[in-house]
């Protein structure tokens, strides 16, 4: 028990030391959290997760299958489409390192029904 309450107050201390205050934050047998990643609320029944793409699928043949999208947290997702234009548009966001949002329904996490490329900013 020593241990665990040292790791629960680990994690406290990075959320204060960035500003956050541990003691809003519920706890969850998911893993999410109001306005997290992953939430669904009420009439949502869609999943939200902004990150990069660190990897792109392809099946035996060589076509496209789908992508790896990692969050800021580290966590990673699959995701599957063979739509030529979905297989453009994870070209350019992984050569590029964009940061994109990908929604999926809920009951369906593996496929994205909307991406959004997020703007760089740019070099100074």
């Amino acid at each position: 028990m020593p241990i665990m309450l040292r790791y629960v107050g680990a994690f406290a201390d990075r959320v204060e030391g960035l500003g956050g205050d541990p003691s809003e934050i519920p706890p969850s047998l998911t893993g999410t959290w109001p306005g997290g990643p992953g939430e669904v609320t009420g009439k949502d029944r869609h999943r939200h997760l902004v990150g990069v793409i660190t990897g792109l699928i392809y099946d035996h043949f060589g076509d496209f299958e789908g992508f790896i999208l990692e969050t800021d947290g580290g966590d990673s997702f699959t995701f599957y489409s063979r739509e030529a234009h979905m297989r453009q548009l994870a070209d350019r966001a992984w050569a590029e390192r964009l940061r994109i949002s990908v929604t999926s329904e809920y009951r369906h996490r593996d496929r994205p029904v909307r991406i959004g490329l997020h703007p760089t900013p740019r070099p100074v």
